[in-house]
């Protein structure tokens, strides 16, 4: 059809929004995805350059929240908002 499938714009804003939560801290945080939100604005045409831009909008003790969106060409082709589960947390004085 000429566009790029819905299922990759999610795939890049999955890990995209998981990617900007892990490495907020130092050591980076080990997280699974719990919630992802998506929605879809335009069309992405194949051979369009995409580009994944978002923030960090809170880390918390267990959970780490999200959000931003994914531009064809500099046009915004999708919003996402994305939850996750804090698996693990570096221990203070510990070498992992």
């Amino acid at each position: 059809r000429g566009t790029c499938h819905g299922a990759l714009l999610s795939a890049l804003a999955d890990v995209h929004l998981g990617r900007l939560a892990a490495t907020s801290t130092t050591p980076p945080l080990a997280l699974v995805t719990a919630h992802l939100g998506l929605d879809y604005i335009s069309s992405a045409p194949i051979g369009a350059w995409l580009e994944a831009v978002g923030q960090v909008d809170r880390i918390g003790k267990t959970l780490a929240h999200s959000s931003g969106r994914i531009l064809a060409d500099g046009r915004i082709a999708l919003r996402c908002a994305g939850v996750f589960q804090v698996t693990s947390r570096p221990v203070p004085g510990r070498n992992a």
